[in-house]
């Protein structure tokens, strides 16, 4: 993988990235059966631009349209797997295509959660979806440098 290759700033860990939380639903807890997973407040850290008059603020900028329109991963292919330690018949990999160089913002959170809906079931080791590690952290390269795992904070 080349640096021209993979997330960009946006999308990796550290203060450039973007934020967002998972909200999952399931129609019962104790059988990994997920109904629905939707990304909320999809915001970034909005430093000098923040407003600092408003004693609500928490430094955070809501993402707009245009901002979701911006690269968030540079290649024809991203490829995602599982960030835990499963075996490896357990173990989730998916690849997503395009055919413009570079997913947008918006396309790299829209793949986030359709292999989250593949991945999450298969993650916990205590039979029920892990609806704790919900907090986007970014993506970062697998050892192999071929994938990209997806960093969640509780």
């Amino acid at each position: 993988c080349s640096s021209s290759y993979g997330p960009t700033p946006a999308m990796m860990i550290g203060d450039d990235r973007i934020n967002f939380n998972l909200e999952i639903k399931t129609y019962d807890h104790q059988d990994n059966k997920i109904k629905s997973i939707t990304a909320s407040r999809l915001d970034r850290y909005g430093g000098d631009d923040a407003d600092e008059d408003d004693e609500n603020s928490d430094g955070m900028i809501d993402l707009t349209p245009d901002d979701l329109a911006q690269p968030g991963f540079i290649g024809d292919t991203m490829t995602l797997e599982s960030s835990h330690v499963l075996a490896s018949s357990h173990r989730s990999e998916r690849t997503y295509s395009n055919d413009k160089g570079y997913f947008t913002i918006a396309e790299v959170v829209q793949a986030i959660i359709k292999f989250e809906l593949v991945d999450r079931p298969k993650c916990s080791p205590y039979g029920c979806i892990d609806d704790h590690h919900i907090y986007f952290e970014g993506l970062e390269p697998n050892e192999m440098n071929d994938a990209f795992t997806i960093a969640w904070s509780a």
